[in-house]
């Protein structure tokens, strides 16, 4: 007896959801950031609500390189790693960092930056998706990410 009682609970408690589930509508909103700087964007979720959202980052690329002995082309940077997750932001600040590509200084290889959201502590990282990796000074070698 006590199984049945359960089994109909559950039923009723997931028959119930559905009907909840037909007054949610959804709204697609896009954000886009872009690199500014190497300090944090903000994105500021309203007291009192909390958003679903699918974050989607990319890496930066890391510079390629030259050859220096004879001023032909070199290998090719990294391309920065991609990223996404579905997260819950609940009401707060959050700090948004963008990477910024290497500087392609002959001489001076740069890898990409990371691009990731943390919570305004920085404490909780949401999603990371690392910058792509420099090519090797006066190297034909292209780098893999």
């Amino acid at each position: 007896m006590r199984t049945k009682k359960f089994r109909l609970q559950l039923l009723l408690t997931f028959l119930l959801s559905l009907g909840a589930l037909n007054n949610v509508h959804a709204q697609d909103n896009t954000y886009p950031f872009t690199y500014i700087n190497p300090s944090a964007q903000t994105f500021t979720v309203p007291s009192g609500t909390s958003y679903l959202v699918l974050i989607k980052a990319y890496g930066a690329g890391g510079n390629g390189s030259k050859l220096t002995s004879s001023g032909a082309a070199g290998g090719g940077g990294g391309g920065g790693a991609y990223s996404s997750s579905t997260v819950l932001l609940a009401s707060g600040t959050y700090k948004i960092y963008i990477g910024k590509g290497g500087d392609g200084n002959v001489g001076s290889p740069s890898d990409g930056g990371d691009t990731y959201i943390t919570n305004n502590a920085g404490t909780v990282t949401y999603v990371l998706a690392k910058g792509g990796k420099s090519a090797a000074n006066n190297s034909a070698a292209g780098v893999a990410a």
